[in-house]
């Protein structure tokens, strides 16, 4: 893969872990059973109450921040989305 495709999609995933926004508390109860049953819940999408994958993205982000030596990202680290 090209570098310059490399550093499209980084940028659009970091991009998309910034701006994940809040959970969907009633949007969860509202699925459909089905939905519940295959582990869609929306809040699991959410960066304010995080889990597993926010937590392996956050990580990722960091590691991103200390390959390139900078202090991007350390603002989101400390107070966490803007508007959350």
């Amino acid at each position: 893969m090209p570098k310059e495709l490399l550093l499209k999609k980084i940028n659009l995933i970091v991009e998309k872990l910034m701006n994940l926004g809040g959970a969907d508390y009633d949007r969860d109860k509202s699925l459909a059973e089905s939905n519940i049953k295959s582990g869609f819940i929306a809040r699991d999408f959410g960066i304010e109450e995080w889990d597993w994958p926010q937590g392996v993205g956050l990580y990722g982000l960091n590691k991103l921040r200390q390959f390139y030596g900078q202090t991007a990202y350390l603002d989101f680290f400390k107070n966490g989305p803007p508007g959350l």
